[in-house]
C-alpha cells in the first residue's frame, strides 16, 4: 500500500511539473527579451523533471499492455505537441512568442516520439539502453548474473545518485566509468557514467576494476573513455539474451580484454596551398605521412619509414551526401557514404574484410566516432580538445587502435571525417 501510495504521489507530482511547464509559455512576451529565454529554460527545465518523476513511479516490470499503452500515448502526445506547435506559429503569425514557444514544443514532440519505444529509444540515445524484452525483477536479475564475470567485474547492488531505488552496478574502472542498471517507466535501464561521485565512495572503492582500455590519462581528455561509453551497447545485448533464454552469461568477455589500444596523435602542419598530418605515437616517432591539396580532393598516406603509399582518399564531387573513394596499396578498397540519420553522423563502407563503419558519439564534448568492421570494435576518432594554441588552430585527432594493422585505415578515415568537417564550415 505504502508503495502504491509513493508511485502515486511521483505520478501526480510529474504531471504536475509537466502543466506548470507547459503554463509558463503563456506569461511570454510577444517580442523576444531576455524574458522570453528564461522562461523557455525554466519552462523546459521543468518539463524534464515533470517526465522523469512520471517514468520514477513505473520502476518495476510492467508488462506488455502496460509498454504497448506507453508507447501510444507518447506517440499520440507526440502529433498533438507538433500540432499544437503548428497552430500556434499560424495563429501568432509567426511573432517571436510563437517561434519560442514553438520550437520548444517542437523538440518536446520529436523527444516523445523518439522514445516512445525501445527500438527508436535505443537507436537515438547514446551511453543508455533499454531491454524491452526483460520481464524480471530487478533482484532476480542480479541473482542471475551476481556470479557472471563481465568487463567491468561481477555486479553489486548500490545507490545512484538521483535515483531513488537500488541499482545493479558494474564498476566503477580506476578512471570513473561505471555501468548501473535499474527500471524506470517499466523499461528495464542500461546506463553508463563517468562520474565516480554520482556512487558511495566507499562502496566505489571496494568495487574498483582495473581495464586496459579506461584509465586516467589527462593529457588525452575523455580519449580513454570513449570505450567505456559503448559498454551500454554490449551490456544491452547480453541483458537481451538473458530475457529471451534465462541464461546468464557474457560472450563479450574475451574480446575486452584482449583490447590494447595503440594510441596515435593526429598532428597538422603548417601549410598555405597544402594540406599536410603527421601520425605519431605517444612517443613522438612519426609512423605515417598524409598529404593532401587544397581544396581537398585526393589525400594519399604513406610509410614514413619506407616512404610506400598505403592508402588514397578521393572525393567525390556530385554527391548530395559526402561521398569518398578509398583505395589501398592501388587496388579499390570501398567507397564511405554518409548516412541519411538525423541524430548521429555515421558512415558506411563495403570493404574486401566486410561491412566497415563509423559512428558519432553524442554524449561527450567535441568530434568523437567509433569504428566497426563486421560489427567488431577496431577503434575510435578523437577530436584533441587541449587547451593550447596549436589545437586551438589545427584539426588535431587522437586515434585509438586496437588491431596494430588497422592504423593506416584509421588515419584515413580521420582524413575523411575531417574532410567533411571541412566541408559543412564551408
Amino acid at each position: 500500500m505504502e508503495k502504491t501510495t509513493i508511485k502515486l504521489q511521483k505520478l501526480l507530482s510529474g504531471l504536475f511539473l509537466l502543466l506548470v511547464s507547459y503554463g509558463l509559455l503563456f506569461l511570454m512576451p510577444k517580442n523576444a527579451n531576455l524574458l522570453s529565454w528564461i522562461i523557455l529554460a525554466v519552462s523546459a527545465f521543468i518539463f524534464c523533471i515533470g517526465a522523469y518523476w512520471m517514468g520514477c513511479a513505473f520502476n518495476g516490470p510492467t508488462g506488455d499492455a502496460f509498454v504497448k499503452g506507453k508507447r501510444i500515448f507518447l506517440r499520440t502526445a507526440s502529433v498533438a505537441l507538433i500540432a499544437l506547435c503548428v497552430y500556434l506559429c499560424w495563429k501568432d503569425k509567426l511573432s517571436d512568442r510563437s517561434m519560442i514557444a514553438g520550437t520548444l514544443l517542437l523538440i518536446e514532440g520529436i523527444t516523445a516520439w523518439m522514445i516512445s519505444d525501445a527500438k527508436t529509444y535505443n537507436k537515438t540515445m547514446d551511453g543508455m539502453k533499454q531491454v524491452p524484452s526483460m520481464a524480471a525483477p530487478l533482484d532476480e536479475v542480479f541473482r542471475a548474473f551476481e556470479q557472471v564475470e563481465t568487463p567491468l567485474g561481477l555486479p553489486w547492488m548500490g545507490k545512484v545518485q538521483s535515483i531513488d531505488d537500488p541499482c545493479i552496478i558494474y564498476g566503477p574502472t580506476q578512471a570513473g566509468s561505471f555501468l548501473y542498471c535499474w527500471y524506470h517507466t517499466g523499461e528495464f535501464m542500461v546506463s553508463e557514467c563517468d562520474d565516480v561521485s554520482w556512487l558511495n565512495a566507499d562502496e566505489a572503492e571496494k568495487h574498483k576494476v582495473t581495464t586496459s582500455w579506461d584509465r586516467d590519462a589527462d593529457e588525452l581528455g575523455q580519449l580513454y573513455h570513449l570505450t567505456a561509453k559503448l559498454l551500454p551497447d554490449f551490456y544491452w545485448n547480453m541483458f537481451e539474451d538473458y530475457a529471451v533464454d534465462h541464461v546468464a552469461a557474457c560472450k563479450f568477455l574475451d574480446g575486452f580484454r584482449s583490447l590494447r589500444p595503440d594510441v596515435y596523435i593526429f598532428n597538422e602542419q603548417f601549410g598555405i596551398t597544402e594540406k599536410d598530418y603527421e601520425l605519431q605515437d605517444l612517443d613522438g616517432n612519426v609512423r605515417y605521412f598524409l598529404h593532401g591539396s587544397i581544396p581537398f580532393l585526393t589525400f594519399t598516406l604513406s610509410d614514413a619509414e619506407t616512404g610506400e603509399e598505403e592508402f588514397k582518399i578521393t572525393r567525390r564531387l556530385l554527391h548530395a551526401l559526402p561521398h569518398y573513394d578509398v583505395y589501398h596499396r592501388g587496388e579499390k578498397y570501398g567507397s564511405v557514404a554518409k548516412q541519411f540519420d538525423l541524430t548521429h553522423e555515421s558512415f558506411k563502407m563495403d570493404t574486401p574484410e566486410g561491412l566497415l563503419e563509423l559512428r558519432e558519439l553524442t554524449t561527450t564534448v567535441g568530434d568523437q566516432f567509433v569504428v566497426y568492421l563486421n560489427d567488431y570494435l577496431i577503434g575510435t576518432i578523437s577530436e584533441r580538445m587541449t587547451l593550447t594554441v596549436r589545437d586551438a588552430i589545427y584539426d588535431n585527432f587522437i586515434i585509438t587502435a586496437f588491431e596494430p594493422q588497422r592504423v593506416a585505415l584509421m588515419a584515413t578515415l580521420t582524413v575523411m571525417l575531417q574532410s567533411f568537417k571541412d566541408r559543412d564550415n564551408d
